[in-house]
C-alpha cells in the first residue's frame, strides 16, 4: 500500500471514529434531556396531585355540616362539577331519595354500596341518579361516551376519614343485562384478574391501562341517557377505575 494510500485510510478510520463519537455524545445529550423532562413530567403531576388532594375537603366538614354521620367519603373528578359527598346507608335504597340532611328528595344523594368499606377491599360502588331534568351530579358522566373527553378526566380521586386515593380510569361503558359488576367476593387473585378484564375488554374505547390481580378499583354507578339504550328498561352507565395512589 502506498503512502498515499495509508494516509487516506487513515483518515477516513479518523473520520469514522469522530462521527461515531459524535453519534453517541447525540445520543448521550438526549437521554440526558429526556431524563430531564421526565423528572419535570413527574414533578408536575405530582404538583398536579397535590393541588388536587388540596381542593378537596376533610370529610369531618361535610359531617359538620349536614350533621350526617352517614358521609363517609368525598369524590373528586379534576376539572369537573363532580365535588360530592358520599354517604353509605344499612341497604342500597336509603339514599335514592334522601339528600345529605337525610330529607326526602328525589334527586337522591351519592351513596357507597352498603356492603363495602370505603377505601378497604377490592371494590368500591358509588351509586347517584341522573336526570335529564335536574341538575344531579353524576349526569356529567355522560361525557365519558367521548373518548376525547376520557382523555382530559381520566383520574377520580376518593377521600376517606385518613386519606386521598387516587384512581385512573379504565374502563368506560353502558351495562343492561349483566350485573356481576356489583360482585364482591372472589375467591382468588387469578378469579380477581378474569373479573376485571372481563370491566375493561367491556369499554367502548382502549384506554391503554392495564389491569392485573392486584387492583383496587372504584366503579361509579348511574343511569344512561345515551340513545342507543332507549329500548331497554335498565341501562347504567358505568365508569370503573383502578387505585394509583
Amino acid at each position: 500500500m502506498t503512502k498515499k494510500k495509508v494516509i487516506y485510510s487513515l483518515i477516513f478510520i479518523f473520520s469514522l471514529a469522530l462521527l461515531w463519537e459524535l453519534k453517541c455524545t447525540d445520543l448521550w445529550i438526549k437521554q440526558e434531556e429526556n431524563k430531564v423532562e421526565k423528572k419535570k413530567e413527574q414533578k408536575h403531576e405530582e404538583g398536579t396531585q397535590q393541588k388536587n388532594e388540596d381542593m378537596i375537603p376533610e370529610v369531618s366538614y361535610y359531617v359538620d355540616k349536614y350533621k350526617n354521620n352517614d358521609i363517609k367519603g368525598v369524590l373528586y373528578i379534576p376539572n369537573t362539577d363532580i365535588l360530592e359527598p358520599i354517604v353509605q346507608a344499612d341497604d342500597n335504597e336509603y339514599y335514592l331519595n334522601r339528600d345529605l340532611y337525610k330529607k326526602k328528595d328525589t334527586r337522591g344523594s351519592l351513596f357507597l354500596d352498603y356492603r363495602v368499606t370505603i377505601n378497604s377491599g377490592r371494590k368500591n360502588l358509588i351509586y347517584s341518579h341522573n336526570s335529564n331534568y335536574h341538575d344531579v351530579p353524576f349526569k356529567e358522566l355522560e361525557n365519558y361516551y367521548e373518548k376525547d373527553y376520557y382523555k382530559e378526566h381520566k383520574y377520580i380521586y376518593l377521600r376517606d376519614k385518613d386519606k386521598v386515593y387516587k384512581y385512573l380510569i379504565f374502563s368506560v361503558y353502558v351495562e343492561t343485562s349483566d350485573w356481576t359488576y356489583t360482585k364482591l367476593k372472589f375467591n382468588s387473585d387469578k378469579e380477581w384478574l378474569k373479573h376485571l378484564n372481563y370491566l375493561k375488554n367491556n369499554s367502548w374505547y382502549d384506554t391503554g391501562v392495564k389491569v392485573d390481580g392486584s387492583d383496587q378499583v372504584l366503579i361509579l354507578q348511574t343511569c344512561s341517557h345515551h340513545k342507543d339504550y332507549k329500548k331497554y328498561e335498565n341501562k347504567y352507565l358505568l365508569v370503573i377505575a383502578k387505585r394509583i395512589a
